[in-house]
């Protein structure tokens, strides 16, 4: 095994939160120079660019129809020939339990009951998580994180289009309630989230992050990428979805904290 794969696996092992963050929202892409100030054209509010894009993805009513989702998923470590397998359970309105496991990273696992935040691995142990990775993880597990945006983001507005992959784009910069400033851009035509660009604060510093989705596809109503390309510390990861189910009949337990968890928290 060389030194940079080594040092790529002890990264997976310790941060992988980082990876899962870049899947939540999309994909790596150039920008060519063309770009239209907003003062140069009437621009759509934030709230139009959102209530576009829930209409382009299913609408607000086949979302409210789901509880719950399973996401099987691979996730290709270009650079390093490593592939990883990942499970992610979510449900309403912001539980999430993620495992990986291979015979790379061991079983590493990570979620939140709503209110703490918590990840196990044999290697870095139990921990729970709080500050802004808390804060973070929270509000990218909230099940319906763009039609509660009004929740999450104090403000959302379109600064101007650029042209992403030969594709006019809104851009759009969101302040989060808490948290470092994010940007998004939807394409102007289909109104899809095409790229997002955002920092993670974790205990490595601030890693930036940028993400570009591909492969739409339908699932019960509801529009969902498939793929995800997402550049991270400079290294490309690219994340396929294999399989997506709603309303899964969950263990009435699949997003209790473990009992090593709850041996930490603190009432």
């Amino acid at each position: 095994m060389t030194q940079s794969t080594s040092n790529t696996i002890t990264w997976i092992r310790a941060h992988w939160l980082e990876l899962l963050l870049a899947f939540a929202l999309l994909a790596v892409i150039t920008i060519s120079p063309t770009s239209l100030r907003a003062e140069d054209s009437d621009l759509p509010s934030g709230e139009k660019i959102f209530d576009d894009y829930l209409k382009a993805t299913g609408g607000n009513k086949a979302r409210k129809k789901l509880v719950n989702r399973v996401t099987v998923t691979s996730l290709d470590l270009v650079a390093q020939g490593i592939k990883l397998n990942m499970t992610i359970y979510s449900a309403r309105p912001n539980l999430n339990y993620t495992v990986v496991e291979s015979e790379f990273t061991g079983k590493i696992e990570k979620g939140t009951d709503g209110k703490t935040v918590w990840e196990m691995s044999d290697m870095m142990g139990e921990q729970i998580k709080d500050g802004q990775e808390r804060t973070d993880f929270l509000r990218e597990a909230n099940f319906d994180r763009f039609a509660a945006w009004h929740e999450l983001y104090s403000e959302a507005k379109c600064v101007g289009i650029e042209t992403i992959d030969d594709r006019p784009a809104y851009k759009l910069l969101l302040t989060p309630v808490e948290g470092k400033q994010q940007t998004m851009y939807f394409d102007t035509e289909s109104k899809l989230l095409l790229k997002h660009e955002f920092v993670i604060e974790n205990a490595m510093g601030s890693i930036p992050i940028t993400s570009h989705v591909s492969d739409y596809r339908k699932v019960d109503g509801v529009l969902m990428p498939f793929k995800v390309k997402a550049v991270v510390m400079d290294q490309e990861r690219v994340l396929v979805t294999e399989s997506v189910e709603h309303n899964v009949d969950l263990p009435t337990d699949k997003f209790e904290l473990p009992q090593a968890i709850q041996a930490l928290v603190v009432d």
